[in-house]
């Protein structure tokens, strides 16, 4: 892993994103890109007020929607010891992950488990590591989760080649169908493994990943690190499906 990026997730107590964050992911993008995303990353560190505001204002519009979660100061980051609750814990983190893709302004990639509390509601404590989309990447990945959980074989095909990742078509296609999406475990050593494969496979057909993949890799790497602990299978096309649903259609 980048030296720089490494240094920055350790003085921000985020250390234990590290490890799972795949190496060959800095060796696909364009030159300045991880720079410009650690510059931006630290900014976001140091703007409390901004990062507040924006907080409240986000919070406010996800309650409206009737999101499954509510932004919180603090958060215990307990995990919900009976099974019932811990589904539901589950589905909220994945709803956040699918409906913050989607969404334009400023989003939260800090998924950890330390991050949040309860379960009926789910409080989400976010803290301060976020950035915003730009806007072809939010529309790709869009296109790429709704090609899959949509049934839209060429939606798919086409969220590759704006992603930079058209050479780890076979990869994403064999993350994403592998086994019940209804029924889905979690594993942060599954996910790296995953993501070094579509990675390498970037790199020895040098194609260049588009700069959101590093806000993206670290939001991925804290949801699995959170669902992995929750122990459980979760359905995770209802819960794409839900964060997807007429009332986000604004997005």
């Amino acid at each position: 892993m980048n030296t720089t990026a490494r240094r920055l997730l350790r003085t921000a107590g985020l250390g234990e994103l590290a490890p799972f964050l795949s190496p060959h992911l800095f060796s696909t993008l364009a030159p300045g890109d991880l720079g410009r995303t650690v510059r931006e990353l630290g900014r976001a560190r140091l703007t409390r007020a901004e990062n507040r505001a924006a907080q409240r204002a986000v919070g406010a519009r996800l309650a409206e929607e009737g999101a499954p979660v509510e932004f919180v100061g603090r958060a215990d980051g307990c995990t919900p010891e009976d099974l019932r609750s811990r589904r539901a814990r589950g589905h909220a983190v994945l709803w956040l992950y699918f409906r913050q893709l989607r969404m334009p302004g400023p989003v939260w990639l800090d998924l950890r488990q330390a991050r949040f509390d309860g379960a009926a509601p789910v409080r989400w404590a976010p803290g301060w590591m976020r950035t915003e989309w730009s806007r072809d990447f939010r529309e790709a990945i869009g296109d790429l989760y709704a090609g899959f959980y949509g049934e839209e074989p060429a939606r798919f095909e086409a969220a590759l080649e704006p992603l930079g990742i058209a050479p780890a078509r076979d990869v994403f296609l064999g993350h994403f169908g592998a086994g019940d999406q209804r029924a889905v475990r979690f594993s942060a050593d599954a996910f790296r493994a995953t993501f070094t494969d579509a990675f390498v496979a970037c790199r020895d057909a040098g194609t260049q990943l588009h700069p959101d993949f590093v806000p993206l890799g670290l939001m991925l790497t804290s949801l699995y690190l959170h669902l992995e602990a929750l122990d459980l299978p979760l359905d995770v096309r209802s819960a794409w499906q839900a964060a997807n649903g007429p009332q986000q259609s604004a997005a």
